[in-house]
């Protein structure tokens, strides 16, 4: 059995709704409408990768309604976190 790649960050639909400072229901959403993409690593736990995140906050750079700049930073702090506990 191979070991999983540690490179790849994971974000529960919570940590993603506190980057996009949005309620987590609508990340929920976002997943199930296919505007996010996520994985199901058990029967009801739901990931998100760093990668994928990012590639919705730059499609939707520019939005009124969603900060970019602010995500952005946020991003890399969790990223930084959670390279610091490999």
């Amino acid at each position: 059995m191979s070991k999983p790649d540690k490179s790849i960050t994971l974000l529960t639909p919570a940590e993603v709704a506190e980057v996009l400072k949005v309620h987590p229901q609508t990340v929920k959403g976002y997943i199930l409408d296919g505007r996010l993409i996520a994985v199901k690593v058990g029967y009801k736990t739901t990931r998100i990768s760093l990668d994928d995140l990012r590639r919705f906050v730059e499609s939707h750079r520019g939005d009124h309604y969603f900060d970019a700049e602010a995500a952005s930073r946020a991003m890399n702090r969790i990223e930084k976190q959670k390279g610091e506990e490999d």
